[in-house]
């Protein structure tokens, strides 16, 4: 069975009325394609609560529940940290850990007006689209960019376009909810455009991205570094998450002079749902490379490129 091939009967446990707002609007967004039937006949039952769940009558029957994981529970698929809305198909196609925010708190940080991690950001353009709205991003001089979490489609004040990352970076950036209309000279980009500029436009922390340090990390696909702008940190760290899994700290000590850079760039895979977080762990403590020794070829160049006016540093 696959979450994108057919049509899906999906039975919904007894929930919040807004956590089912969004679990609907992630299957829509997810490109899911549903029917609603009772438990008797689900291929998938959908819950935020283990213990809400109602018993299903086979064993072939998908249980997800959209909350902290429960080690007493086994047989159950946990989105114990809340992804971004394409993983949510991945989740029922292949039973695919997703790796993001506890689920609660996503409904919790939508009503935030300052998103201040990963998970609020994805928060709020969630819950925007769960109720038919757009999500408005406003700095100190007004609206800044604007994004449609079900159309995948992102907006862009004119004022901004050439310098969207750095008007991310505005001390006053807020987000809301916004059932207006786009300013007709708004610049239509994708999504993923202004998610990648929200993550380029601040420093990030440790904890602000929500992801287990030694989990390894892989990606889902090569960032278009065509169209997004990128920092030369990038592409050595996107390619050694192409090649092979790495957790989080093993990129921050192979890095230690661009961590900032190694965290942004998580940021905007994670934002972009382009971040995968494996069922693997990096179990030995990661170790600082030391440089290799210089020998008399590099004191040679040295000082050549000294003699060329090139600097000291080769």
């Amino acid at each position: 069975m696959t979450a994108v091939a057919g049509r899906l009967s999906v039975a919904f446990a007894p929930m919040p009325l807004e956590d089912a707002l969004l679990l609907r609007a992630a299957l829509r967004a997810a490109g899911v394609r549903w029917r609603t039937v009772p438990v008797e006949r689900c291929d998938v039952l959908l819950g935020t609560d283990p213990a809400a769940l109602p018993r299903t009558p086979s064993d072939k029957v998908i249980r997800i529940v959209a909350g902290p994981r429960r080690a007493s529970a086994p047989d159950i698929r946990f989105l114990d940290r809340w992804p971004h809305t394409g993983q949510l198909a991945d989740t029922i196609a292949q039973g695919q850990r997703a790796a993001n925010s506890p689920f609660g708190d996503v409904a919790r940080a939508a009503v935030d007006a300052s998103p201040t991690s990963v998970d609020a950001w994805l928060a709020h353009a969630t819950h925007a689209g769960a109720t038919g709205q757009r999500l408005q991003i406003d700095g100190t001089a007004g609206p800044i960019a604007w994004i449609d979490a079900t159309a995948n489609a992102g907006w862009v004040a004119p004022a901004v376009a050439t310098a969207l990352p750095a008007a991310m970076s505005d001390a006053a950036l807020s987000a809301r909810a916004t059932a207006g209309e786009v300013p007709a000279d708004a610049l239509r980009c994708s999504m993923a455009h202004v998610l990648w500029a929200i993550a380029l436009g601040r420093p990030w922390a440790v904890d602000e991205l929500n992801l287990e340090r030694h989990r390894r990390l892989r990606l889902k696909r090569w960032p278009d570094f065509g169209s997004l702008e990128r920092r030369d940190t990038f592409l050595r760290v996107a390619s050694q998450l192409i090649r092979e899994p790495t957790s989080l700290d093993h990129l921050l000590a192979a890095h230690p002079a661009r961590q900032a850079d190694v965290l942004a760039l998580l940021a905007g895979c994670r934002l972009c749902g382009w971040l995968d977080v494996t069922e693997t762990f990096d179990k030995d403590a990661p170790t600082r490379r030391d440089a290799p020794a210089r020998g008399p070829l590099h004191a040679a160049m040295g000082k050549l490129r000294r003699a060329l006016g090139m600097g000291s540093h080769g």
